[in-house]
């Protein structure tokens, strides 16, 4: 009678480190809120309009939630959700407009800046 144990643990042992950098089988991104109209909004001036786009992160992606099915760390399916670039400049802007007057001043561009909550 023929041991399959050693072939099983070679096979194991060469299967094994090449799904070390593998996380998932499959990987999805979605973008929640695309079709959010870009609300008016209105800047102090031009610079401020600058600085805010700096301090809001408008320029990077912003991950909103994740669904990883299987065990970790190598899931089956893994979804990510991020928000559309529309979305995240009206939550920054709403964010920052601290008196709800429409306008973006120096002062609550500096704020959010400070405060770090523009990621």
């Amino acid at each position: 009678m023929r041991s399959y144990r050693l072939p099983a643990a070679v096979l194991a042992a060469g299967a094994f480190p090449p799904l070390l950098g593998c996380q998932g089988l499959l990987k999805t991104d979605e973008v929640v809120r695309a079709d959010e109209p870009r609300r008016p909004v209105a800047f102090e001036s031009p610079e401020v309009a600058r600085r805010f786009e700096a301090a809001s992160g408008a320029n990077q992606a912003q991950q909103v939630g994740a669904t990883l099915h299987g065990p970790a760390p190598f899931y089956l399916y893994g979804r990510r959700q991020f928000l559309g670039e529309n979305a995240k400049l009206n939550d920054a802007a709403a964010r920052c407009d601290t008196d709800r007057d429409g306008v973006i001043t120096a002062a609550e561009v500096e704020a959010l800046a400070q405060s770090g909550k523009g990621h």
